[in-house]
C-alpha cells in the first residue's frame, strides 16, 4: 500500500509541473485535418496537458487518431490523457485517462493501465478518490481536496485547462 502512495503522490507532481490544460473533442470539427491542424497549433504554444475526447467516432477511429495525437504529443513534449476510454487509452499508450461519474472508478483505471497511469477526474457533485488531478467546470462549494492539483477554467488561475474550438 505504500508503494500505491508513493506513485500517486509521484504522479501528483508531474501534474503540478504542469499548468495548462487543453481539452479538445475531434467531433465539433469538420474534419480530422482541421483538427490536427488546430490541435497542432495549441500544443506548439504553452499547453502542457491534452485531454482527448470524442464519443461521436467508433473505438477503432478515435484509437486511430489517438495514435495519430500521442505522435503529436511526443513532438510537443505534452502529457496525453484520453477522456473515459480506458481501452483506448491502453492500446495508444498515452500517459493517463480522464473519468467522470458515468465511468469506472479509479482504483480500477489503475487496474488495467498500471500505477503510473494518470487518473483525472472532472468535478460535479462528489469528489472521487484515488485521482491525480481533477478539473473544475463550474463554481461550486464542494470541499477541494488537499494536494491534488486541480484545473480550473480561468487565465489567472495557477492550473487552468481551455477547450479547443475550430475558432481558436
Amino acid at each position: 500500500m505504500a508503494d500505491n502512495n508513493f506513485k500517486q503522490q509521484l504522479n501528483r507532481i508531474k501534474i503540478n509541473r504542469r499548468h495548462n490544460c487543453l481539452i479538445a473533442d475531434s467531433g465539433i470539427f469538420t474534419d480530422e485535418n482541421s483538427f490536427l491542424n488546430s490541435l497542432a497549433a495549441a500544443l506548439a504554444g504553452d499547453i502542457d496537458i491534452l485531454i482527448y475526447s470524442d464519443s461521436r467516432k467508433s473505438p477503432k477511429a478515435v484509437l486511430i487518431l489517438a495514435k495519430k495525437i500521442k505522435t503529436l504529443c511526443l513532438e510537443f513534449d505534452v502529457t496525453f490523457i484520453i477522456k473515459s476510454r480506458l481501452d483506448v487509452a491502453y492500446a495508444a499508450s498515452a500517459d493517463g485517462v480522464h473519468l467522470t461519474s458515468d465511468d469506472l472508478p479509479a482504483n480500477i483505471a489503475r487496474e488495467i493501465l498500471g500505477e503510473n497511469t494518470l487518473i483525472g477526474y472532472t468535478i460535479g457533485s462528489n469528489i472521487p478518490d484515488n485521482a491525480d488531478y481533477y478539473i473544475l467546470k463550474e463554481s461550486t462549494n464542494i470541499k477541494l481536496p488537499d494536494n491534488i492539483p486541480v484545473f480550473i477554467n480561468d487565465n489567472t488561475a495557477p492550473l487552468k485547462y481551455t477547450i479547443l474550438t475550430p475558432d481558436s
